[in-house]
């Protein structure tokens, strides 16, 4: 990431984007989507939210089957070690389960006045699929994109308490004539 480009390390700019060229995310987790991807660099326009650049505020939306469910509002993913992050219904409410390899969000969170046209988007881009996670961002108003998901840490995400596994896994209906092209 470059937030000033006089700033820039270029030898080890490139150094990174190498090893991520030569990297398949296949071999960490099994996630099948990625397996035959061919690595690309996308250079996008740095994004932040003005009054604390290293806490931009992410809305990560789960879709089953077209359908929102729930989210996760994570504030500074940069930074593992100080990131946080909570989950809500889609009335901003939070749910009773949270990551344990994250802190929470301690302060309430606001839902954005255009959260509805962030879960439409987020309907509409998952349409068809059994699961997918929309990652948006919302800056002064303005929805972003950021990623889709399509296996969330490779399936791995633990969540307390543990009971929430399987409540949360029943929400996904496979379809009986999937393939999975491994």
């Amino acid at each position: 990431m470059c937030r000033n480009k006089n700033n820039l390390d270029i030898d080890a700019a490139r150094a990174k984007i190498n090893k991520s060229l030569n990297t398949n995310f296949y071999y960490f987790g099994r996630e099948w989507v990625y397996k035959n991807v061919k690595p690309r660099i996308i250079a996008e326009k740095y994004i932040s939210q003005g009054e604390n650049e290293d806490c931009l505020t992410d809305y990560k939306i789960y879709c089953f089957g077209g359908k929102a469910r729930f989210l996760y509002v994570s504030k500074g993913l940069e930074n593992h070690a100080t990131a946080c992050m909570s989950f809500y219904d889609l009335d901003f409410n939070r749910m009773p389960f949270y990551r344990s390899d994250y802190k929470q969000i301690e302060t309430e969170i606001e839902k954005p006045k255009n959260f509805d046209a962030m879960i439409s988007i987020a309907e509409k881009l998952s349409e068809g699929i059994p699961f997918l996670r929309v990652d948006l961002y919302n800056i002064g108003g303005e929805i972003l994109f950021s990623e889709l998901t399509f296996i969330p840490n490779s399936g791995y995400m633990p969540f307390e308490p543990k009971e929430w596994d399987l409540k949360l896994g029943e929400l996904l209906e496979l379809p009986t004539n999937m393939t999975v092209g491994i």
